[in-house]
């Protein structure tokens, strides 16, 4: 539900940043930005977005991936389209790839001062983080950094979303440092009683010798 969120909302800022050349069109959804014909004159690079983002939609993941791919060599420094690039590939479940397109996106965002970009780069490692098993820490660190750019730019990030995030992992992390006591507590037992077998463990007492 989450992914589906992130998506949709993402998906609703085309029209206002991808789209900017053809006047308008703010608030349309995901899926009737890319079903209108390209405006005359639109550059490659937003086309082939714009032909990313209707695959997208449509969950042609290869397909999306080659069309942000084609986006990017046309414009290396927009952003969105590595956003574009790390959605689709955590929609795919190739995990890593969508933190460093993320990642990078993030980059590009801060060197462009473009702090829109910025938030949904770094709030898409944190939670791409989030699902992979073993990267809990580096998810906490992630949030932490999203929340310290969150507190400068709330009009674009929301800390009390990364504050959230960063407590819901803390129980996690509490919870199973708990059950670690109780799991190494039953293992040493079960040590000492593989160790300590009883006295009469094989032992049948009498009786016997019949055949």
């Amino acid at each position: 539900m989450a992914l589906r969120t992130a998506l949709v909302v993402a998906l609703c800022l085309v029209p206002v940043t991808a789209f900017a050349q053809r006047g308008g069109g703010g608030g349309h959804g995901a899926n009737q930005a890319p079903a209108t014909p390209p405006a005359h004159g639109q550059t490659p690079a937003q086309e082939a977005l714009a032909s990313g983002l209707a695959k997208l939609a449509a969950h042609d993941f290869d397909g999306a991936a080659a069309a942000f791919q084609q986006a990017s060599a046309s414009d290396p420094g927009n952003p969105a389209v590595l956003y574009y690039l790390g959605e689709t590939a955590r929609m795919k479940g190739t995990m890593q790839e969508a933190v460093e397109n993320f990642r990078q996106a993030a980059r590009l965002a801060s060197s462009g001062a473009d702090a829109r970009w910025q938030a949904r780069g770094l709030q898409g490692v944190a939670e791409t983080l989030e699902r992979i098993e073993g990267r809990r820490d580096d998810a906490r660190t992630a949030w932490n950094e999203y929340l310290h750019f969150a507190e400068g730019h709330s009009d674009v990030a929301n800390a009390d979303y990364a504050r959230a995030r960063i407590q819901a992992i803390d129980v996690v992390a509490e919870q199973d440092n708990a059950y670690a006591d109780v799991r190494e507590r039953i293992a040493q037992r079960e040590r000492y009683n593989r160790e300590h077998p009883p006295a009469n463990a094989g032992g049948g007492g009498g009786g016997g010798g019949h055949h």
